[in-house]
């Protein structure tokens, strides 16, 4: 699933999602990539993943919204 199609496909479930890349993190293994998901049923427990690649950080956000019984299909 596409990045921009995971975050409207969030929105529309009312839950808050962002994907930063943090330019200053220069270690060659640094988690520059996060994904933060809030909102709706995460108020209590919100999500956040870093990682050192996109395609990472969407597979552990992904994964961990399936953990939580939030399919995104």
């Amino acid at each position: 699933m596409r990045v921009l199609d995971v975050l409207a496909a969030l929105g529309r479930r009312g839950l808050v999602a962002i994907v930063k890349i943090d330019g200053e993190r220069q270690e060659p293994d640094a988690r520059r990539w996060t994904f933060v998901v809030t909102g709706g049923a995460l108020t209590a427990a919100p999500i956040r993943v870093d990682a050192v690649s996109p395609a990472e950080c969407m597979e552990d956000a992904l994964r961990i919204l399936r953990e939580r019984g939030i399919e995104l299909s």
